[in-house]
């Protein structure tokens, strides 16, 4: 009811997430609300800076709604909430179609710990006063595949962040050497997009745990450092056609990984005898690639071992016959 508004003017929480609720909701009166939960509803209506002036603000989740934009906001309620909420410290609104772009005012939320665009229709760039949010944590702008443009260099400023996701864009160019900075990142996905190539400094990164960027256009060779990421146990390549060259021996020191997925890449070579130190590998994919020579008996030390896949390979072949010693494995 319209009334909950004015009836309700001191309430500090509130959370109707998962239900069939309706219409619009025009949360400017409750001054002292620190949570606003509307994920999951069908409400509509605009979102004005009038609408999100909430200074105490600290949470707040829009998700799977029908918001719409005033005349006057070009920035979809984005630009209004970056204004009118300076304490917010999470905000999470997905899957609405806002065809919007992410402003400038970004930059002002400097208490965020957890920013979530995920399918927001957003479209543009990723601007450069990301780099100003230094207490943010997690970052997830997936499945907005008319984001565009490189990834700014300023990212590299954000020195709380764990995790970073922005699969299925349409990003391009280098990824930025600053990542190498992120000395907290755990989790890097960027699958699907358009980058041409990744920093040596992503693998010196001890906290690390999953690298995935398969489907893009990377156009270059694994580093002889791949090894000093040593907290690694998913590293996906998969389906970059021009990722070229050999495995390196170093990729032995990833004593943690569960998966290591090359398939359909120009990597080529032979298969290093050092994978066999790789004990908690569930995983290893490198169909249709380019390698060559025969499969270490040594492989057989790999007990957790689920899925090996060679199928397909290019212009030469892995040869010889399949070592006796891979039929003990559980």
């Amino acid at each position: 009811p319209s009334s909950i508004s004015t009836n309700l003017p001191n309430i500090e929480t509130i959370d109707l997430t998962n239900n069939r609720l309706t219409g619009s909701i025009i949360p400017s009166s409750w001054q002292y609300l620190t949570s606003l939960q509307l994920a999951g509803n069908s409400f509509d209506g605009t979102l004005s800076s009038a609408a999100l002036s909430l200074s105490f603000l600290e949470a707040l989740d829009l998700s799977r709604n029908k918001f719409s934009i005033t005349s006057d906001d070009h920035d979809g309620g984005l630009s209004s909430i970056f204004r009118g909420m300076p304490r917010l410290k999470s905000l999470v609104w997905q899957i609405n179609s806002l065809n919007t772009t992410i402003p400038t005012e970004i930059g002002l939320m400097t208490n965020l710990r957890e920013l979530n665009l995920f399918e927001l229709d957003l479209i543009g760039t990723l601007p450069s006063e990301i780099g100003r949010l230094h207490k943010l944590e997690y970052l997830s702008l997936g499945n907005n595949v008319k984001l565009i443009g490189s990834l700014p260099t300023e990212i590299g400023n954000l020195a709380s962040l764990t995790h970073l996701t922005f699969g299925e864009c349409s990003f391009r160019n280098q990824i930025p050497t600053e990542v190498g900075r992120l000395s907290e990142l755990v989790v890097f996905q960027g699958d699907d997009n358009k980058l041409q190539s990744f920093p040596d400094e992503l693998f010196m990164l001890k906290n690390l745990e999953i690298l995935s960027l398969k489907k893009n256009i990377i156009n270059q060779t694994l580093p002889s450092n791949i090894g000093f990421a040593s907290n690694l146990k998913i590293l996906d390549l998969s389906i970059n056609l021009n990722l070229a060259g050999t495995i390196p021996t170093e990729v032995g020191f990833l004593t943690n990984i569960q998966k290591l997925s090359l398939e359909t890449t120009h990597i080529s070579g032979s298969l290093p005898i050092e994978l066999s130190l790789l004990t908690d590998l569930v995983t290893i994919d490198l169909k249709k690639t380019w390698m060559v020579g025969t499969i270490p008996t040594e492989l057989s030390f790999l007990r957790n071992l689920q899925l090996f896949r060679l199928s397909g390979q290019g212009r030469f072949r892995v040869h010889g016959t399949i070592p006796t010693e891979l039929g003990t494995l559980p």
